[in-house]
């Protein structure tokens, strides 16, 4: 989808889940986090390449996504699905 053509509602629920995938450009495994929005449907917002798996990095990437398409306002809850994001208030997302 393209973010000129996005309207989303109000309340929309976001979830996160990091996968270990090949790299596009390599034989290396990176860390990637498909994030996803749904409300009334479902739609791929981005799937942003990982400096490492750390709660840091995908709260980082979480945000810029956010940011970038504009939709802090509409954000009602976030799920996580993520190791580093249940390892507790100081390394968690």
């Amino acid at each position: 989808m393209l973010k000129s053509e996005f309207k989303g509602q109000i309340n929309q629920w976001f979830y996160m889940d990091g996968k270990l995938m090949a790299d596009l450009t390599g034989d290396e495994k990176v860390d990637r986090l498909p994030i996803t929005i749904s409300g009334h449907g479902t739609e791929l917002l981005c799937v942003p390449k990982l400096g490492s798996g750390t709660g840091k990095a995908v709260a980082n990437a979480l945000m810029g996504t956010v940011s970038d398409w504009d939709i802090a306002d509409r954000m009602k809850a976030i799920s996580f699905d993520t190791t580093s994001s249940n390892t507790c208030r100081i390394n968690g997302v």
